[in-house]
């Protein structure tokens, strides 16, 4: 075994962890549902699979001599307004994308697909929202940012910091297996992927994550509970979507501004006087000096082999719902 001195995954290693963790995932799934009843089954599985996600990016880690605490960014604490700036992200970008996902729901229903994601019951009862709270919007935040944003995303970014961005947050929008979720979950993936190039931790994107997952369970929660029965006008969607972007476009450059910052002076490694877009763009993504232009030519099947995965189990879900 090597000694852990890497401090990003390798795009292949990330690669077969993630193909590890997602088949560990789908065999627990399937040895709980044949042992236990369908509710209780649903609960365990959904509270179990994150914690294969981190068991299996440490392990992997381990094995392939990674630091995976300092890959993760586990030990560097970010600011408090960071933190404070990425839950107002979370809460905006519900605002600003749900239009999206409510379109691209209605269309595949005009299509006839009938599927969609199969979450706990967890708004029939006070007792049951706040086992929502932990097993829907904690440890997804935990385990998927673990294995997504932590393994994926830093072995990714070694090949170019916008192709960690866009590829990482594709593979997590495959990964959730529905088209219905496959535009909101592939933006929130690319702010998520974002956050933590700029603060160098997850921690940013757990608690983006969570905050993301306990808006949803708390609203539906209320929704259901208080009886609410409203239908939302298309042209209120509209504003929504134009005033949400608006949004998350100015806290997300506020966002890089203020990490640049407060960035020790030595870590801006690009301090050009270009003025053009593309140049400014390129200095808040180099907020530590870790910017990578497109790199060609590193070993990436590893990655290959985590996309033929997740797009085979995204097929295999689009047509079981059009069959439905």
């Amino acid at each position: 075994m090597k000694s852990a001195v890497r401090q990003e995954f390798r795009p292949n290693t990330a690669g077969i962890v993630f193909c590890v963790a997602v088949a560990a995932s789908l065999l627990l799934q399937v040895v709980l549902f044949a042992a236990l009843p369908h509710d209780t089954a649903q609960w365990c599985y959904t509270f179990a699979a994150p914690v294969l996600y981190i068991v299996a990016t440490f392990v992997g880690g381990l094995f392939d001599g990674t630091d995976v605490p300092r890959a993760l960014g586990l030990t560097r604490a970010p600011r408090l307004w960071q933190m404070g700036l990425a839950a107002a992200l979370a809460l905006a970008c519900i605002f600003a994308f749900l239009p999206l996902a409510e379109g691209v729901s209605f269309l595949f229903d005009k299509m006839g697909y009938h599927g969609g994601p199969n979450y706990v019951d967890y708004t029939s009862s006070w007792g049951n929202m706040l086992l929502g709270l932990v097993v829907l919007a904690l440890m997804p935040a935990l385990g998927e940012e673990t294995l997504c944003r932590g393994a994926v995303f830093g072995a990714l970014k070694q090949k170019g910091t916008y192709f960690g961005i866009v590829l990482s947050a594709l593979l997590f929008a495959l990964w959730h297996g529905s088209p219905v979720q496959l535009v909101h979950q592939f933006l929130i993936g690319i702010v998520m992927a974002v956050l933590v190039h700029l603060t160098r931790t997850v921690w940013v994107s757990v608690l983006f994550h969570f905050c993301n997952n306990a808006a949803v369970v708390l609203y539906e929660f209320a929704y259901t509970q208080a009886g609410w029965s409203y239908t939302i006008p298309w042209w209120v969607y509209l504003i929504m979507f134009v005033v949400g972007s608006a949004i998350v476009s100015v806290l997300l450059v506020a966002y890089a501004r203020l990490t640049l910052r407060s960035a020790p002076p030595q870590e801006g490694a690009l301090t050009s006087d270009d003025d053009r877009p593309t140049a400014r763009l390129r200095r808040l993504a180099d907020v530590h000096g870790e910017y990578t232009p497109y790199v060609k030519g590193q070993a990436m099947w590893g990655m290959y082999a985590a996309f033929a995965v997740v797009g085979v189990l995204w097929i295999i879900n689009t047509v079981s719902g059009w069959m439905a």
